[in-house]
């Protein structure tokens, strides 16, 4: 293949449960699979506002000329990136990735023995082409038909999507295995709540939960005059280990607790933080500050804008108001949250001479 050839980029990733592991094949081809090509995961990704070392978990990466099978030299570059040499136009690069870790659920995903959240940071790009790429999900016997995705990709089949980039893959929580999910209809739009595990009081309590959440969204409906999204999905935990709280385009991944359904004030705090991280899918995702404009040139580097206190101090706000409008908190309650926050940061010592901008 010539060097003007489009480039393109499948993945097939096979699901195994039992070792919390995933299978990747990779294939390039065109442009980007000529010569020398670096292939990375990435170290930070929108909202996470850390570093993290995916990379670790990432064993017997290699490579080879797809059409003659010839091997090709692997080498790693750092702690996030490999090399491959000798490419040709056509290069298929296979490794194992080591998905359990709580710690890193969040940007990542998780990959448990009854059900997986998948997201692109388990999967190597190449940051000389970030454009559309497939990936097929190759699941167990017993997880077949159990795939949930949130909007933003085209189905092609077979368990097959397509995504408009590798940012939307990085973006999007595909859900797989044994959960349970609800749907409400909040003005025409559906939004799913899918539930990995449950706890005491689920079964009594959770229709109502979600209810409130769908009150809130209706509220931001009115607000904005629009849902900025064709679906939404919610994706809910109640392992205390699991403190997600992770906003994407069309989704959100939200660590509950353990005691929400059985505690009045953890419930009312879920409700807060569901509504906390759909707020977002206006502020921060469409409305966002300029350095995060450009994500995909930045996923080694990290992008940390001057205005978080503005992205999520205004988020915080619309927090406590959309649950005080659908009576999740009384006004009194309300005027109570926001003075207490405003008291304990008055209380931090950096608050009379930290800027908002270098608080940031």
């Amino acid at each position: 293949m010539s060097e003007t050839t489009p480039s393109g980029v499948v993945y097939q990733v096979t699901v195994d449960p039992a070792r919390h592991e995933l299978s990747v094949k990779m294939r390039l081809t065109g442009a980007v699979a000529n010569g020398q090509i670096r292939l990375e995961i990435p170290t930070w990704v929108p909202g996470n506002y850390t570093f993290v070392q995916l990379c670790r978990d990432l064993f017997e990466v290699e490579a080879a000329n797809t059409i003659t099978g010839r091997r090709l030299t692997v080498t790693r570059d750092g702690w996030q990136a490999f090399h491959v040499a000798g490419g040709e136009g056509d290069v298929t690069v296979t490794y194992r990735a080591w998905a359990y870790c709580t710690d890193f659920g969040e940007p990542s995903g998780i990959l448990d023995s009854s059900y997986a959240v998948l997201l692109g940071t388990r999967y190597l790009h190449s940051p000389a082409y970030l454009g559309t790429c497939t990936v097929t999900y190759e699941l167990p016997s017993a997880w077949q038909g159990t795939v949930h995705h949130p909007s933003g990709a085209k189905y092609l089949g077979n368990n097959t999507w397509l995504y408009p980039g590798y940012e939307i893959l990085l973006d999007t929580p595909v859900t797989m295995g044994h959960y349970d999910i609800l749907k409400r209809d909040v003005e025409g739009t559906p939004f799913y709540f899918v539930f990995v595990d449950r706890g005491v009081g689920y079964e009594v309590e959770v229709n109502g939960f979600v209810d409130k959440i769908a009150a809130v969204a209706a509220g931001y409906r009115r607000m904005f005059g629009s849902f900025p999204f064709a679906d939404y999905t919610f994706v809910l935990s109640l392992n205390p280990q699991a403190s997600w709280g992770l906003e994407h385009l069309t989704s959100t991944m939200c660590g509950l607790g353990p005691d929400v359904f059985t505690d009045p004030d953890q419930y009312n705090i879920g409700v807060r933080v569901c509504a906390h991280e759909l707020f977002h899918a206006w502020n921060v995702r469409r409305m966002r500050p300029a350095p995060l404009m450009h994500v995909a040139r930045q996923l080694t580097s990290g992008s940390f804008t001057e205005g978080l206190w503005l992205a999520e101090g205004f988020t915080r706000y619309y927090e406590f108001l959309s649950c005080t409008r659908t009576r999740v908190y009384t006004p009194g309650q309300f005027f109570s949250n926001v003075v207490g926050y405003l008291e304990h940061l008055r209380a931090v010592p950096a608050y009379e001479r930290v800027s908002g901008a270098d608080s940031s």
